[in-house]
């Protein structure tokens, strides 16, 4: 089956794990979730909606409450791009601010390990961070925590 990939990125790292999910996976077509017109989701079975993460809020959720009826119809995948560890008591919270019918109608969930880069942030999230205690770029990213993912998508 030929997923559709859909990326929400503020500063890339979301558009990096979907281009790595479209080349290991073989498969698939990408596309932008900023200007998609979600008509194209009837001619696709399975959804990865990979987005980013601030603050707790998925960028891709707006989309995704406005779709929902859509979405549930399909295979659907939500992968979080951010800077929290994925079992972090932050992931676990932010997980819990999407919807319960929407966690409870995805197939699959996934954190995925982000990036910062100081140079490239708004000064808002830079002071967010600075806050935080993050005071210098880190860079997290890790193509094999797709593994899981692309099992998922096989087996489905």
């Amino acid at each position: 089956m030929q997923p559709l990939i859909l990326y929400h990125t503020k500063y890339g790292s979301s558009k990096l794990y979907a281009e790595w999910l479209r080349e290991d996976l073989g498969r698939g077509e990408i596309r932008d979730l900023r200007g998609f017109d979600a008509t194209g989701l009837r001619d696709f079975g399975q959804i990865v909606i990979v987005s980013s993460i601030y603050i707790g809020k998925v960028g891709a959720m707006d989309f995704m409450v406005h779709h929902w009826g859509e979405l549930l119809e399909k295979q659907t995948y939500l992968l979080v791009v951010g800077s929290a560890e994925p079992g972090s008591e932050e992931s676990k919270q932010a997980y819990m601010l999407i919807p319960r019918e929407i966690r409870e109608g995805l197939n699959g969930y996934h954190k995925l390990p982000g990036k910062i880069d100081f140079q490239k942030l708004s000064f808002i999230h830079k002071l967010m961070l600075w806050f935080k205690g993050i005071r210098k770029s880190e860079d997290k990213m890790d193509r094999a925590a797709l593994q899981p993912v692309i099992q998922d998508l096989i087996r489905a």
